[in-house]
């Protein structure tokens, strides 16, 4: 299943017509140009981009300080995944949701330990980085400001999608996560979680998500 699919599964199921999009990391463009609507922003670093589908070449902390001019509909969030940056990408995405919009997250389900490693773009191979860590961090908050949950582990690493009905400001960044790794060139690793001791206890939670849109 592509990532894409799983946008267009929310739009068809909400009935929704060309709601606003947006897109962090986009890379490529593959998601972002199968996305059914025509209502489309996609923020990438310009040092990353290699699509013409990002127009706004900067960082999503630049993006949401200096230049976001609507609400949107569907937030998709694949940018730096470091749980520092997921952390505040989530924060400012539900801050700039319209309610009853949909958060998307992408890569929270890493298939071993290898894939959750500290970001280091010189290695090859898949990473989700700790982005799980991030989200399980704040999971709670997450569940308490949304409506319609799913889990789809069938993309290339996994897929929250998630329907927030009201604005929590409660959320914060947590003290104790690395906040230097901000190119993906840094070892350091958050040690609050452990794929050993944690991640099959944080797959657990989404036992009672709903498994497709």
């Amino acid at each position: 299943m592509e990532r894409s699919d799983v946008i267009n599964g929310i739009i068809k199921k909400y009935n929704m017509n060309n709601p606003h999009y947006l897109e962090i990391g986009v890379w490529y463009g593959n998601t972002f140009g199968n996305v059914n609507s025509i209502n489309k922003d996609g923020v990438d670093p310009e040092q990353y981009v290699k699509s013409d589908f990002v127009n706004y070449k900067m960082t999503s902390d630049e993006f949401f300080k200096n230049h976001i001019t609507k609400k949107y509909d569907i937030i998709f969030v694949d940018g730096l995944h470091t749980a520092h940056q997921v952390t505040k990408d989530i924060i400012n995405s539900i801050n700039n949701l319209n309610l009853g919009g949909f958060l998307v997250l992408d890569d929270v389900f890493p298939h071993c330990e290898r894939e959750q490693e500290s970001l280091d773009l010189k290695k090859t191979g898949p990473q989700t980085g700790d982005v799980w860590k991030a989200v399980y961090n704040i999971l709670d908050d997450l569940e308490s400001i949304s409506s319609d949950k799913f889990f789809i582990k069938e993309t290339e690493r996994g897929n929250l999608v998630l329907k927030i009905e009201c604005i929590d400001n409660t959320i914060t960044i947590d003290n104790t996560i690395p906040s230097s790794n901000t190119d993906g060139f840094n070892p350091c690793e958050w040690n609050k979680f452990t794929y050993k001791n944690d991640f099959n206890t944080y797959l657990n939670r989404f036992n009672n998500y709903n498994s497709v849109l």
